[in-house]
């Protein structure tokens, strides 16, 4: 189950740090977002993709895809 941690900067601001060990790998991974609200969507398509950041990217990437759905299409 991924995880967000708050650091904060020498300068002051903050950066959140979401850790989670990833499925393909098995290794730990992390990943460093400036807002907290990037920390927690990255976090939910992780924990929705079983902890996989590879599928998570591409569950992401076709949410952003402007392309035509086969409905649209038809």
């Amino acid at each position: 189950m991924a995880s967000i941690r708050k650091r904060v900067r020498k300068d002051g601001t903050a950066a959140w740090n979401v850790l989670w060990r990833d499925a393909d790998t098995g290794k730990q991974a992390s990943r460093t977002l400036a807002t907290e609200a990037d920390a927690k969507m990255l976090t939910d398509f992780l924990n929705s993709n079983g902890q996989s950041f590879a599928e998570a990217a591409k569950t992401a990437g076709r949410m952003r895809s402007q392309d035509p759905t086969v409905d649209a299409a038809i």
